[in-house]
């Protein structure tokens, strides 16, 4: 899992910061959440193919989150696209994309498939992307507003072969078995299971994405334990008066979400566009989260 940002300013793009998208590659997929104006062109200085990109998930139909769509599926279809997309996000997602393509004499090469979000009060799987459960849940904003998760399926432990060399396992089909969880029998009569050469299995990756909310229980549910929480930051602690005004969050905000959640590590994004990035927006979050890092365009970070 690669997340990698392709915009972190709320509302209007800034000199140097596009408005809201990211990309997460997902082994040889990407899935994008949501398509500010001017995504695509995002994609293509950030080295993604947007023909790789088998999913779109779109938080919210607020514009700085879905103007860019309709001319990223355009551009996909002239690019030769014959491979289904799937998009989900809050309801009305399709009427705004099929109205605009229309209007527009743009037509697809490919299918797309919908999955429409409304009245999600816990978390809830509504696709996936290959291996990987892509889940949802109702945030809190002037309008509906989705927050995503992403997981990556659990994997089996590490087969100790300097264990199994010392218990006498022969290195042919024996280990095989092992791994299939069967147990053998060796020359000399011992058996051999497979939890005795075979480690813990891994828990998977997995990554939560929450924009645009207020401070929100539902976010904490979907956030739990996730290695990396993406979340909106709009405004610095110092101007809670507006985030209350826009149903936005502060820093201090996403700090108690990551820290309630027991999240790995927390990003912050969506930014006002009256911040540089001089300025103090992670002032007294350090005694609620430290493991903090405040997004800018093009940063790459592997979960």
């Amino acid at each position: 899992m690669k997340i990698t940002f392709l915009g972190t300013s709320s509302g209007v793009p800034t000199n140097d910061r596009n408005v809201t998208s990211v990309v997460v590659q997902l082994g040889k997929r990407y899935c994008l959440f949501d398509c500010g104006e001017s995504t695509q062109n995002q994609l293509r200085l950030a080295g993604v193919s947007p023909q790789k990109i088998d999913t779109i998930c779109i938080s919210h139909l607020h514009g700085d989150h879905i103007y860019g769509l309709p001319g990223l599926l355009g551009s996909m279809s002239m690019m030769g696209r014959r491979r289904q997309l799937q998009v989900i996000g809050a309801k009305g997602i399709r009427d705004y994309i099929e109205q605009v393509l229309a209007l527009s004499f743009t037509h697809l090469s490919y299918d797309i498939v919908y999955r429409e979000l409304e009245n999600l009060n816990d978390v809830t799987s509504v696709g996936s992307s290959g291996p990987y459960e892509i889940f949802a849940i109702g945030l809190v904003h002037r309008v509906p507003s989705f927050g995503f998760k992403v997981s990556a399926p659990d994997s089996t432990g590490e087969f100790d072969n300097a264990l199994a060399d010392q218990l006498g396992v022969p290195r042919d089909k024996s280990r095989a078995m092992l791994c299939q969880g069967k147990s053998i029998t060796l020359d000399n009569g011992k058996v051999v299971t497979s939890a005795e050469v075979i480690g813990e299995p891994r828990k998977g990756k997995s990554f939560a994405i929450c924009t645009d909310t207020s401070y929100s229980d539902n976010a904490i549910a979907l956030s739990a334990n996730v290695d990396v929480l993406v979340h909106e930051c709009t405004y610095a602690e110092s101007e809670r008066d507006l985030a209350i005004r826009g149903v936005h969050s502060t820093s201090h905000d996403a700090a108690q979400v990551a820290k309630k959640a027991n999240v790995g590590h927390l990003v912050l994004t969506h930014f006002s566009p009256r911040y540089g990035h001089d300025e103090p927006i992670l002032v007294g979050t350090e005694p609620i989260f430290t493991n903090i890092t405040m997004a800018v365009d093009f940063l790459s970070i592997e979960v």
